[in-house]
């Protein structure tokens, strides 16, 4: 199994891939690996495989509530994420997608329990195409058919003389 079941954790640039406006199309290279992020006041990052028990100085953020038009304060939450190594064909190059949206990763866990598309590891490429910004972005994904098997192979052989280490790139 390449994706973890759970797509939702028990909560409600440079290196990595981020999806931009319009498509985006990659190829998952590698074994995803499943934590926990939360942001400090100091913008710091702290990620952890492990749900956090506490955290401290978690950042506080000016937001205007939606009923009210009021500018209030509120305290971020730790979010969950999937992190999994993938090639990016639009620069060719091989990055870590941290994947925080819940939509991503409940559409990523269909496709591969569906038997038509399985384990997405090195099999089939998929679009990703990011609509709007901020709050109001959104993402629509589906996999593509294979219409060249020797580009994937070619790919997934280069990868693999040198693979990202995801847990030091992320926990430590």
């Amino acid at each position: 199994m390449a994706l973890p079941q759970d797509t939702n954790g028990g909560l409600g640039g440079g290196d990595y891939f981020k999806p931009v406006q319009g498509q985006n199309k990659i190829l998952i290279v590698g074994d995803a690996v499943a934590g926990y992020e939360y942001w400090t006041n100091a913008d710091t990052c702290h990620r952890s495989r492990e749900k956090f028990t506490e955290t401290p100085d978690i950042k506080v953020r000016t937001v205007k509530n939606q009923k009210t038009g009021v500018m209030e304060e509120k305290t971020d939450t730790q979010k969950f994420f999937w992190a999994m190594p993938v090639y990016d064909f639009k620069d060719e190059t091989y990055k870590l997608w941290q994947v925080n949206q819940k939509k991503l990763r409940d559409g990523l866990a269909s496709l591969q329990s569906n038997e038509e598309w399985g384990n997405p590891i090195g099999t089939y490429s998929i679009s990703i195409e990011r609509k709007g910004e901020g709050l109001l972005t959104e993402y629509v994904m589906m996999a593509n058919p294979v219409k060249d098997k020797k580009v994937i192979d070619k790919t997934m052989a280069a990868y693999e003389l040198s693979p990202i280490d995801i847990a030091n790139a992320l926990f430590n």
